[in-house]
């Protein structure tokens, strides 16, 4: 007796055709959530590098503006004892570094909107709510690739943060030549800026000034030296 092979019926297509739906969907499913995954991993690594960016560019602006402020106070002291010498009157001296717990104010040879090597007052103003402001005369940029600032502090020489800088208890230097000397005292050792959950950033103001005197120091001692050999001879 001979036996006929039977077909896929109707109802065991259907069932294959349900199992292969599923598998299809979890499939599917599987692949949107990697790419899901991979898009999220992409927009944190690209904010935590804008993020990192922006925290260095603070830091050196900061930094290079509080440096040139100083060495630029020493020079109009310096010319400020000249013209007491010769019986000139004096010009009022540019402020080397303001900041309150909002703000922060000095002067800029190297501005970010304006013209590089002229002296422009710039200023930086904490957003709770965005992040940190740019201020240049009438323009200003908002630094959004930063967490909202909750508070800036300025530490000074004994190690102590204040709120403000100048602190209140600041003297008035009572020569030009004193406040020459006094350029570097008028400037904190640290600024820290404080972000949410505990986050903060330090810009070192003191040290940067520091190494540039000295390398100012060795280069004019240098020049001494050379100029003592051509004496010599």
């Amino acid at each position: 007796m001979r036996r006929h092979s039977r077909g896929l019926g109707l109802l065991e297509l259907l069932v294959a055709l349900v199992l292969v739906t599923l598998a299809s969907s979890l499939v599917m499913q599987g692949i949107g959530q990697g790419l899901g995954m991979l898009r999220r991993v992409a927009t944190d690594q690209g904010t935590a590098y804008h993020e990192l960016m922006a925290r260095a560019w603070l830091r050196e602006s900061i930094a290079a503006a509080a440096s040139e402020a100083v060495a630029q106070a020493a020079d109009d002291a310096g010319d400020a004892g000249q013209n007491v010498a010769d019986s000139r009157p004096a010009v009022p001296p540019r402020p080397v570094f303001a900041g309150t717990a909002g703000t922060i104010e000095m002067q800029s040879f190297r501005p970010l909107l304006g013209a590089e090597g002229v002296a422009t007052a710039i200023r930086w103003s904490a957003d709770p709510q965005q992040g940190l402001r740019y201020e240049e005369g009438d323009q200003q940029v908002l630094v959004d690739a930063l967490p909202p600032v909750q508070r800036i502090e300025y530490q000074g020489p004994d190690g102590n943060w204040q709120p403000q800088w100048p602190p209140a208890e600041a003297p008035a230097a009572e020569s030009p030549q004193a406040e020459g000397e006094a350029a570097v005292s008028a400037l904190p050792r640290r600024v820290r800026f404080e972000f949410p959950d505990n986050d903060r950033l330090d810009v070192v103001l003191l040290a940067r000034h520091s190494a540039r005197s000295q390398e100012e120091d060795s280069g004019a001692e240098s020049e001494g030296a050379d100029s003592e050999e051509v004496d010599g001879e």
